[in-house]
């Protein structure tokens, strides 16, 4: 029983001996990985603002062929609208005049 109370004894003022021995350089160490992370954090950020940049450069290079690409395709719909126009007028027109020829054959048949 005295030698177990001696090793528990020998152990505990070791583990004080070495605790008691280390340098506290905590406030240093703090300091200087601050300092690392926020020199990461800075790093992070101005690569993330790089990117909001390449990334609003390409919308608007997107927004501006989007505009380019409806004012082509209004104006086609527009010539389609057109050609269709002309083109049924001139069905109306044929169809007029199909009905005018029918009514002189009907005639010069009698």
């Amino acid at each position: 029983m005295n030698r177990l109370l001696t090793a528990l004894l020998v152990s505990m003022l070791f583990v004080i001996a070495v605790s008691g021995c280390q340098e506290d350089n905590s406030p240093a160490k703090d300091k200087r990985a601050n300092l690392i992370g926020n020199e990461n954090l800075r790093l992070q950020l101005k690569d993330k603002d790089a990117k909001i940049a390449d990334l609003q450069s390409e919308l608007d290079k997107y927004t501006k062929e989007n505009a380019t690409l409806k004012a082509q395709a209004t104006k086609s719909a527009e010539g389609f609208m057109q050609m269709f126009m002309v083109t049924n007028q001139k069905n109306i027109a044929l169809e007029k005049e199909n009905t005018t020829l029918k009514a002189k054959i009907k005639e010069l048949e009698k």
